[in-house]
């Protein structure tokens, strides 16, 4: 597990699980702040490690000092090494957005396969705009989506710095949809034909998804007219 700030929250069940021998999984927890007094719930989870019979550790990683017991800098894929044989791992990720854009670029120093990286999400994508690589030529753009769900087609309108979901939510369609930020795959759909753009830091597509055309329509925005077929209506 990789965790910044506040995102050591949800790792905090999980130690407790593995503890109390619910979850049969050994967790290495890799936690950053930028000083020891910005760590959260650190007695607890020193309590927790004491118990889990090597199960379960923590490694804390401060940016700005230097302490006994404590590793300095940041949460590099090198760090990581020191402890664990990083092929063989699946790495959950929670914190703020900066941490996860670090990490992505480490991970991807390892060739790290994309499905064996998951992240917390915290809900529907904003200010596209302002992502890198949107072409902000297409910022004031709306564009013609032809939508086939079953035998069914229609074409509604869609604008470049809205998600293809939103737009089909708008005009009356309601694909089956979870996370809305690309992360579980329910409003998975088929790319026919058309421009669009998927910020690479929430692409929660697996290798074959992509290869076939598939998309996550909660995070893809129509940069062209666009044709795609979803799934039927929940």
């Amino acid at each position: 597990g990789i965790a910044g700030g506040c995102g050591i929250t949800p790792f905090r069940s999980i130690a407790k699980s593995i503890v109390e021998g619910i979850l049969d999984i050994d967790l290495i927890l890799f936690y950053g702040c930028n000083k020891k007094e910005d760590i959260i719930f650190y007695n607890e989870y020193k309590e927790l490690e004491k118990n889990s019979d090597g199960k379960f550790k923590v490694v804390y990683v401060l940016a700005e000092e230097d302490l006994e017991g404590f590793e300095q800098g940041f949460i590099t894929s090198d760090l990581i090494r020191r402890y664990t044989d990083i092929e063989k791992k699946s790495f959950f990720i929670c914190g703020p957005q900066g941490l996860y854009n670090f990490i992505d670029k480490e991970l991807v120093k390892e060739n790290i396969e994309r499905k064996f990286i998951r992240k917390e999400v915290f809900g529907e994508i904003k200010d596209i705009e302002k992502y890198e690589g949107f072409p902000q030529d297409a910022t004031e753009e709306r564009f013609n989506v032809k939508v086939h769900i079953g035998d069914d087609s229609k074409t509604i309108p869609a604008k470049a710095t809205e998600s293809l979901l939103v737009a089909l939510e708008r005009a009356g369609l309601c694909p089956p949809s979870g996370c809305r930020s690309g992360a579980c795959g329910l409003c998975r759909s088929l790319l026919i034909d058309g421009n669009v753009y998927i910020p690479k830091d929430v692409d929660g597509r697996r290798m074959a998804d992509i290869q076939f055309g598939y998309i996550h329509p909660c995070s893809t925005f129509p940069v062209s007219d666009v044709e795609m077929i979803v799934s039927r209506e929940a």
